[in-house]
C-alpha cells in the first residue's frame, strides 16, 4: 500500500491529500481522481459506495464529486444544493452547482473539519500558492483561511446593513 501511495504522489495524476492537525496523520491519506469515473463523497454509512466517506454536520448522503476532464482539469461539483454551504475552496463557499475548477494546492474543506489539498503535479505551474517542504500548506493555515473568509463576509454584511 505504501508503494501505491508513493506512486500516486509521483505520478502527476490528480489527487487529494488529507490535511490534519496531528503531524503523524497529516498528508497520509490519498484519494486519486481517475479520468474514467469521478471520485464521489458522501456521508459515512455501511452501504455507501462513495470512496470518500465523511461524518459530521452538513455532510449529505451524496455530497460532492471530483471530475477529471479529458484535458486534465478537475472540477469539484456539489451533488445537492444543501452541500454547497459545506464545501469551501480556499476558504470560500462553492457558489453554484456547476462547481469550481481546481488548481494545484487549492485547499478544500468539506463539512465542518475535513480538509484536503488538491495535488496535480502535471499542472504545478498553475498552482494557487506554493507548497514546499520548507513551507508546507498546513491544516492550521487552511482552517484559518476559512475563518478569515467567513469573518470578511460577515463584516461586509454588517457594512451593507449599516448603510440601509
Amino acid at each position: 500500500m505504501r508503494e501505491e501511495e508513493e506512486a500516486s504522489r509521483n505520478s502527476g495524476k490528480p489527487h487529494l491529500l488529507n490535511l490534519n492537525e496531528d503531524p503523524l496523520l497529516d498528508r497520509k491519506v490519498i484519494y486519486d481522481i481517475p479520468l474514467e469515473n469521478p471520485l464521489t463523497c458522501g456521508r459515512r454509512k455501511k452501504d455507501s459506495e462513495h470512496k470518500l466517506q465523511l461524518g459530521g454536520m452538513g455532510i449529505e448522503p451524496d455530497h460532492c464529486k471530483f471530475i477529471q476532464a479529458e484535458d486534465g482539469t478537475v472540477t469539484i461539483i456539489p451533488l445537492c444544493t444543501k452541500a454547497m454551504n459545506y464545501i469551501k475552496v480556499n476558504g470560500s463557499n462553492v457558489q453554484n452547482r456547476d462547481g469550481v475548477v481546481l488548481k494545484p494546492n487549492d485547499r478544500i474543506c468539506i463539512g465542518p473539519s475535513a480538509i484536503f489539498i488538491f495535488k496535480h503535479r502535471d499542472r504545478d505551474s498553475e498552482a494557487s500558492m506554493p507548497d514546499t517542504d520548507e513551507d508546507p500548506i498546513s491544516f492550521d493555515f487552511a482552517s484559518e483561511e476559512v475563518i478569515n473568509v467567513e469573518n470578511a463576509e460577515q463584516l461586509e454584511q454588517e457594512e451593507i446593513y449599516k448603510k440601509q
